[in-house]
């Protein structure tokens, strides 16, 4: 390999998985060097996410998360014990790191690089009685900055900037404004955070860099249509909204419906990919190069993948792993990268337990 010009290995190495990374640094040097360089750090993430690989899904059990890597056969998976026995739930996902909640307080963890960093919360602030309504979390590309949006019962803002290691009150959330995480952690793109309102009406955003509240349009639909619910993601780098409606009361069926916003917002961007009859699904991840989705059903707790061209069968997972832990709350997908806590300028590092 040292006869190989280093742009080769450098191209090489960027197509990777983590995991293999994390071994090959131990092989020289020089790789070490590379592969601990921020450079190289985005530069491995931006490919994964222009190629759609090292794509993953995470889920919580109590204190155990589940990090499945293999998203063809979901065979593969690591199992991380997380301290103390809380029950965690994942409140966002951003450039290979989670934002994780508990009773305790908020952590960051990387679950590839297996490493978790706790986030101390302001005075005063008591995560056992459920004192916060609303938790984000994303990454301001403008200050190149990791941030926690904290949105308390009675309307409190506070941000939290991993790079300063501190947390900042911004005054309180607009009135009217009422927006909750109790279904999900909120969905980041284009810099904002998202979260659909409990009436099913509007989208509510918040900027990282401006740190301030907004809307985006929702698609036109009638209202006579009977929703059952409302799920929002992020689908290959598009928003996009499913819905389950119920036809009553002659012939009883369940459909589910699924538009992504082509334009980010613009309201006449809003396009139906498909709708499935008998079927309540909630979507995941998109597998770009199989060009398929992956829901996870709404009441069987199921995982199932759907080809957008071909056979238009859903074809269920059988055995997704040891004991089908699945709940709404704490399942999400991730991309798979060697990101740091970068605090200060310093790293900050401490391994969990991983029993794969």
């Amino acid at each position: 390999m040292a006869s190989l010009p280093p742009d080769l290995v450098h191209e090489i190495l960027s197509l990777l998985p983590v995991k293999a990374l994390l071994k090959f640094k131990l092989v020289c040097k020089e790789w070490y060097n590379l592969i601990q360089s921020p450079g190289f750090i985005e530069y491995h993430y931006n490919r994964s996410l222009e190629m759609n690989n090292n794509v993953s899904l995470v889920t919580i059990q109590d204190s155990t998360l589940y990090h499945i890597h293999d998203l063809n056969s979901f065979t593969h998976f690591t199992k991380i014990e997380l301290p103390c026995q809380f029950n965690y739930q994942v409140r966002g996902s951003c450039k290979g790191l989670l934002c994780l909640r508990s009773k305790q307080g908020l952590f960051l963890c990387n679950p590839a690089t297996r490493v978790l960093k706790p986030v101390e919360v302001p005075k005063g602030i008591n995560f056992d009685c459920s004192s916060t309504s609303l938790i984000g979390f994303g990454f301001d590309h403008i200050s190149d900055d990791f941030k926690i949006l904290m949105v308390l019962m009675h309307y409190q803002t506070w941000v939290y900037s991993l790079k300063s290691d501190s947390w900042r009150r911004i005054g309180s959330t607009p009135c009217g404004l009422f927006i909750s995480d109790r279904h999900g952690g909120a969905v980041f793109n284009n810099n904002k955070l998202h979260w659909l309102c409990p009436n099913k009406q509007r989208i509510v955003c918040f900027d990282l860099h401006d740190e301030e509240f907004g809307e985006v349009p929702i698609m036109s639909y009638s209202q006579h249509l009977d929703i059952e619910w409302m799920h929002l993601v992020d689908f290959d780098g598009c928003l996009c909204l499913s819905f389950s409606t119920i036809s009553r009361p002659i012939d009883w069926y369940a459909e589910t419906h699924v538009w992504i916003m082509k334009e980010y917002n613009v309201k006449e961007s809003w396009i139906q990919l498909f709708h499935l009859r008998d079927t309540e699904l909630y979507p995941l991840t998109y597998n770009k190069y199989q060009n398929q989705i992956i829901f996870r059903e709404s009441y069987e707790r199921s995982i199932c993948q759907y080809n957008l061209k071909g056979d238009n069968d859903i074809h269920y997972v059988d055995g997704f792993f040891p004991g089908n832990y699945i709940t709404g709350k704490t399942i999400t997908s991730c991309i798979d990268g060697l990101t740091p806590f970068l605090c200060g300028g310093k790293t900050q590092t401490a391994i969990i337990n991983d029993k794969a």
